[in-house]
């Protein structure tokens, strides 16, 4: 009996010393885990806490940046141009202790607006700045339409043969004459044009060429040009050139004057 209450002593002093052992072991885990939990909280705490302190910093900040910008107010600004202008003249209360009953009186500047500009408007210049060529119902009547225009520039130089006066004698024309007037009817062979060499022996020839001369006689030479033309262009060494026209003969001449003989242009050798 002794041994066997010794053996069951011992076996329950083994039990209660185990369970007393995991009982401890289990309280000190839980306190273990309990401060681990509280230093993350306490942690987490600190760092929402530095959080809010930088918001509140930049909250601040922004307020004070916003406030520090100046507030315009367009209307002030504008009447504060007038003024400096002198547009607008401010006029005080007679109750200098409020200031909101005072009133603006506007007033023509003394100067125009624009007597400081670089440049001067002339009254002919204004007429025209006021003139609109849509407000007119009429057209100017100085305006001119491209038909007459073209009229103009090129002068009509159509002539009609039938209307000219056959029985007059040959009389001079200008080189704008001879060089205009009658080339329809000389391409439609209606008109001839032909020059006549005059040179220093006396001698009229027709230029057949370049270089070959068919002589005129006298007589010939007066049926084509008329014997005044032949003389005052003889007589008149300084007159180089002439034109005249046949209204019978339907031939314009220009007459050259030369400066050799009529004996020298005939070598092939000689240069005109």
């Amino acid at each position: 009996m002794n041994k066997i209450a010794i053996i069951a002593g011992i076996c329950g002093f083994a039990a209660g010393a185990a369970g007393g052992y995991f009982a401890c072991h289990f309280i000190e885990q839980k306190k273990i885990d309990k401060a681990i939990s509280d230093g993350i909280q306490q942690t987490l705490e600190e760092i929402r806490d530095n959080q809010r302190e930088k918001v509140m910093e930049n909250e601040k900040r922004k307020s004070n940046i916003i406030n520090a910008i100046p507030h315009f107010n367009a209307v002030d600004i504008a009447k504060d141009i007038a003024k400096e202008n002198g547009y607008v003249k401010e006029v005080e209360s007679k109750d200098s202790t409020d200031s909101k009953d005072s009133k603006d009186d506007v007033k023509e500047p003394e100067d125009a607006p624009d007597d400081d500009l670089p440049f001067e408007i002339g009254e002919r210049d204004m007429e025209l700045y006021k003139h609109n060529i849509w407000d007119d119902d009429e057209p100017d009547k100085d305006s001119i339409t491209q038909e007459e225009y073209d009229a103009e520039q090129e002068p009509e130089v159509s002539i009609d043969i039938s209307k000219l006066d056959p029985t007059k004698k040959p009389y001079p024309i200008t080189k704008e004459q001879y060089d205009d007037e009658l080339t329809d009817a000389t391409s439609e062979g209606q008109w001839d044009k032909v020059e006549l060499i005059f040179f220093t022996d006396n001698v009229f020839a027709e230029r057949a060429s370049f270089n070959e001369f068919t002589m005129m006689s006298s007589t010939e030479i007066e049926l084509a040009i008329g014997k005044d033309n032949m003389k005052r262009f003889i007589e008149d060494r300084s007159l180089g050139l002439a034109f005249v026209r046949n209204n019978k003969l339907h031939i314009d001449y220009m007459i050259t004057r030369s400066p050799r003989s009529y004996s020298s242009a005939l070598h092939e050798d000689d240069e005109e």
